[in-house]
């Protein structure tokens, strides 16, 4: 059993100190659905509670890729500076699309 925050556990809310950023929102994402993936039974539930299926994530995984395509396009027609910030916007990109498809496949394989 899992107690929640709230008036009939008696739990308090613990304080958030700030609003997640897109990045964070976006790792926190990926860091369940990495433990989601970890077992074919856990993954299934989830796609089946929330209504996704392995179709979606691959169309996520598709999107991701695109979308590290397109920044890379950008960073090179920018003068390829290697300090630049598109270069980390790429790899989250990429991380997100190939997570997405990893979790696809885990889900194809234990259906």
């Amino acid at each position: 059993m899992i107690l929640r925050p709230s008036s009939a556990t008696g739990l308090p809310k613990p304080a958030r100190s700030k609003q997640l950023t897109r990045e964070e929102a976006e790792a926190l994402a990926l860091a369940a659905l990495e433990f989601l993936s970890g077992e074919g039974e856990r993954i299934g539930r989830f796609l089946a509670l929330s209504g996704l299926d392995p179709g979606t994530l691959r169309k996520a995984a598709a999107e991701g890729r695109a979308e590290g395509m397109r920044i890379s396009d950008r960073w090179v027609e920018d003068g390829c500076d290697p300090a630049s910030p598109a270069i980390e916007e790429e790899r989250a990109a990429l991380i997100r699309g190939y997570t997405a498809l990893r979790d696809a496949v885990r889900s194809d394989a234990s259906s």
